[in-house]
């Protein structure tokens, strides 16, 4: 969609928007349930809601901005990047928005075990989102007047791992944890735009669409591997499922921070060109 409705010097914000739409549309539904106590009237709420955005979709769009796709296959691209640190940044990306995924799909049963009801798990949540809208609102600033993803990648995934685990410690302290859970929203869910940009990057000169799908379905995947260990870890040691998450995002951002050391130089002629109003 941001190829074909934006050119490529706004696509970098387009992506941001888009992106964080969807958690924006999560962090409201786990606000306004809890008020209406009535699963009929939610789904009513959610059709009208998604028909109105089908709609505004059609009648805003163009393809004024549509690119020709570049010849290379999905599986010449597998072949040839298989050994190359492309694949892991893909990996790891898709690891990182999968823990995101996971901690925002069971907020509410992780938070049950430190007392919290539905209405404050609800608020958490859209903390988190609100979070999340800043930090893709701020990469996108640093990406476009920097124009180099590295450092500010660094960054995201330093800020994500300290928050994570500072979380775990402050979740019994209900209101510490909101300024902690903002925070962390900042870092793992403004990370999701600018991880798709860095994917792209990574991935050129192939097509953006083949890198953005694989790490969608890479986040997926991790999203449904790390469900299972969270609640059964809850369940068996009484700890907070956070723990886990924290270990998982630990484990997605530091190898993604040591992959993006001294990269800037490489990647800062191709984010240009991705940058540009010329066509790559």
């Amino acid at each position: 969609m941001a190829e074909v409705c934006f050119p490529p010097r706004e696509r970098v914000l387009s992506t941001t928007c888009a992106s964080l739409a969807n958690f924006l549309g999560v962090g409201i539904g786990l606000v306004v349930p809890p008020y209406l106590n009535n699963v009929e009237i939610t789904l009513q709420i959610e059709a009208f809601g998604g028909v109105l955005c089908f709609l505004a979709y059609i009648l805003l769009a163009k393809n004024d901005h549509v690119q020709s796709f570049h010849a290379v296959s999905y599986s010449n691209f597998l072949l040839c990047r298989l050994k190359r640190r492309e694949i892991a940044v893909l990996l790891l990306c898709g690891s990182a928005i999968g823990t995101s995924y996971t901690l925002i799909g069971l907020l509410e049963p992780i938070l049950s075990l430190n007392g919290y009801n539905s209405l404050e798990s609800g608020w958490a949540g859209l903390v988190l989102v609100l979070g999340g809208l800043t930090g893709g609102l701020l990469a996108s600033l640093i990406v476009d007047t920097s124009h180099s993803f590295p450092h500010p990648l660094r960054l995201y995934t330093v800020l994500g791992s300290c928050t994570a685990v500072l979380q775990c410690i402050l979740v019994d302290r209900y209101y510490l944890y909101l300024v902690c859970d903002y925070f962390l929203g900042v870092g793992i869910l403004g990370f999701v735009p600018l991880a798709m940009r860095v994917c792209v990057v990574s991935a050129y000169p192939l097509h953006e669409l083949v890198p953005t799908y694989m790490v969608f379905t890479f986040a997926q995947v991790f999203a449904l591997r790390y469900t299972y260990p969270v609640l059964f870890w809850q369940e068996y040691t009484e700890w907070s499922g956070l723990w886990v998450l924290a270990a998982c995002v630990i484990c997605s951002f530091g190898p993604l921070f040591w992959l993006c050391r001294g990269n800037s130089g490489e990647n800062r002629g191709e984010t240009d060109s991705l940058l540009s109003d010329k066509p790559l």
